[in-house]
């Protein structure tokens, strides 16, 4: 007899997908153009002037752009792709700078010789990150004119009324179709491009414990913080203006734009302006109100070096391949992603049900990470027995959208070409595709598929854990779960073997293997298991079925170092035709005894 999956073990759908499926290769790194654009935020003002570029640090420019310092710049230096970085960021730029120009702006910065910011985008800007709106909210001008109220009580009725000072409500009513506008432009500008929207971090603290600063005013030295009541305000003020920006960015999202949200409201939260250790502090104090001007210090309220680089972590948690959310990195996952043609080829990180990050996934009982907006399309990383691979294409939507990752488990291979299509290899099944036929999923299927209740226990026509070999017979709804096989003696010669792969055992302590027999189709009198356990060695056992009728049957102990166990039922136990051996329902049960 020849050795041949058979339908009751390897199931040839007739469901398929018609999405091509072409094979995986590994690809060179490739440098992508970045454009980092907005306010003060984003240019990287609070590193102080020997960090600014030149002709923004002058009278007549006051964008104050960070080489080093800023957000983009950092998080190009940590990103795991690679990055030509070009900062048209401005100090005191709203929305309105985004597509046009004025000196001042329009937060009062000198920005001569600056552009429209949208024109440093084009076709082949790959990735946009952008903080707009707090100069349209007019929140700095807000706190600068409480800041100069002269005396601690004015200053703090200041804060807690902020709602009542003049154009407030004006600018909170046009801030939702103004931020609509410039995002709008952005996209049409840099339509290849994933555009990455920052909110604003909070920098004051949220509970009050005094002054925290004594600022030089010109009247008086007043405190930084007034009250619980100026923070609670101050924090509600700030949670608004991010409210807009979280609202519109589901709006292009919505719309079929390529953003991303990546909300740094509490990145500095622990760090803030209050701290009292200055070099845990994050956010710079006031350094002083101009005595003619009356303006606050540019440098003042901003985050300094440490904080920008907080930022740029929350970046690249947010655009980057391989992190948890709690801030590790999956390396399996990171290599992966960067030999397969990073954002070229994944694009970045996507919520598919599981979140941004690397997860576990229950259905391949595998860590996975999805991605879109790059050439692969919709795709999926998911962490293999050695590697991690990538499922793309009709095979994605199998495994994801027909559930096969539930009976599939995790990839062994990449796509591959194979038999005029390609082909995908995985720990329960495999997958093919050709032009005529689509994609079709050889393996258990994962909605008539039997569970046996845990991963302790497995039989025939299991959704994970069972394969056979050669000829079995099935029918007369007989066993355990009704799913017995059987097959002919054959001897001592081994010709037909049912599989059973057993997960989860304790590898501290050892377990009996028993295997079910029905009432019918089991006569032998030498059922064959050969069952060994990781590491633990093989061993031979021996069932008389003609001894038990729907019964529980022991045919030996197992140790484990990984918690896995596999078992052979074979039919070359010594029997003879017409012998039949059957083949039903396995199991592992957990002894007393120490391994």
């Amino acid at each position: 007899m020849t050795r041949t999956l058979t339908a009751i073990s390897a199931v040839v759908l007739g469901i398929t997908w018609s999405i091509a499926v072409t094979p995986t290769v590994a690809v060179a790194a490739t440098t992508y153009p970045y454009v980092n654009m907005g306010d003060s935020l984003s240019s990287g003002e609070g590193t102080y002037r020997f960090t600014y570029e030149g002709t923004t640090d002058q009278e007549n420019n006051r964008c104050h752009r960070s080489v080093q310092g800023s957000y983009s710049a950092q998080y190009r230096a940590i990103s795991i792709n690679t990055y030509a970085l070009t900062n048209v960021a401005c100090s005191g730029a709203s929305t309105y700078e985004i597509d046009n120009v004025k000196d001042p702006n329009s937060g009062g910065i000198r920005d001569s010789n600056e552009l429209a910011q949208d024109q440093a985008l084009g076709d082949l800007t790959k990735l946009v990150t952008i903080s707009i709106g707090i100069n349209d909210f007019g929140l700095l001008g807000f706190a600068s004119e409480c800041y100069n109220k002269g005396n601690e009580a004015d200053e703090n009725y200041c804060f807690t009324h902020i709602e009542d000072l003049n154009g407030y409500s004006t600018n909170l009513q046009t801030l939702p179709s103004n931020l609509h506008k410039a995002l709008g432009y952005v996209k049409d500008h840099a339509r290849n491009a994933m555009i990455a929207v920052l909110t604003y971090p909070q920098i004051y603290p949220s509970a009050y414990t005094g002054g925290c600063q004594q600022y030089a005013s010109p009247y008086n030295n007043n405190p930084l913080v007034t009250s619980q009541a100026m923070l609670t305000k101050a924090q509600s003020v700030l949670s608004t203006l991010n409210t807009a920006i979280r609202n519109e960015v589901n709006v292009q999202i919505g719309s079929g734009g390529r953003f991303i949200l990546v909300d740094i409201e509490t990145a500095l939260v622990g760090h803030d302006v209050c701290t009292a250790d200055a070099n845990n502090r994050w956010v710079n104090q006031i350094t002083g109100l101009n005595p003619i001007s009356q303006t606050v210090d540019p440098e003042s309220l901003h985050p300094n070096a440490f904080g920008y680089y907080a930022i740029a972590k929350v970046l690249a948690k947010r655009l980057d391949a391989g992190y948890l959310a709690d801030g590790t990195v999956n390396s399996s996952i990171v290599n992966a992603y960067k030999s397969y043609g990073g954002s070229d080829a994944l694009g970045y990180p996507a919520n598919n049900g599981g979140g941004t990050f690397v997860h576990y996934w229950d259905g391949p009982q595998a860590m996975v990470q999805d991605f879109t907006y790059g050439s692969y399309g919709p795709s999926i990383l998911v962490q293999g027995q050695n590697a991690s691979y990538l499922v793309s294409g009709g095979f994605r939507d199998a495994y994801v959208g027909g559930n096969w990752n539930k009976t599939c488990l995790a990839p062994l291979t990449n796509s591959y070409a194979s038999g005029g299509g390609t082909r995908q290899d995985f720990v329960n099944c495999y997958m093919t595709w050709t032009q005529s036929g689509g994609v079709v999923v050889h393996g258990p299927n994962p909605n008539t598929c039997t569970n046996y209740g845990g991963k302790t226990m497995t039989g025939p026509n299991a959704c994970v854990g069972f394969y056979t070999t050669s000829v079995w017979f099935s029918g007369g709804g007989i066993g355990l779960y009704g799913k017995e096989i059987w097959t002919y003696a054959n001897g001592t010669v081994r010709d037909s073997t049912a599989n059973y792969t057993l997960h989860g055992l304790d590898p501290t302590h050892a377990y009996t293997l028993q295997a079910y027999i029905p009432n019918g189709h089991s006569n032998a009198s030498h059922a064959h298991y050969h069952y060994c356990g990781t590491n633990g060695g093989c061993a031979e056992g021996y069932v008389n079925q003609n001894n038990f009728t729907n019964a529980w049957a022991n045919f030996g102990t197992v140790c484990t170092s990984d918690g896995n166990a596999t078992i052979m039922l074979a039919d070359d136990g010594g029997d003879r035709y017409p012998i039949q051996v059957g083949a039903d329902a396995i199991r592992a049960v957990k002894t007393g005894l120490l391994c």
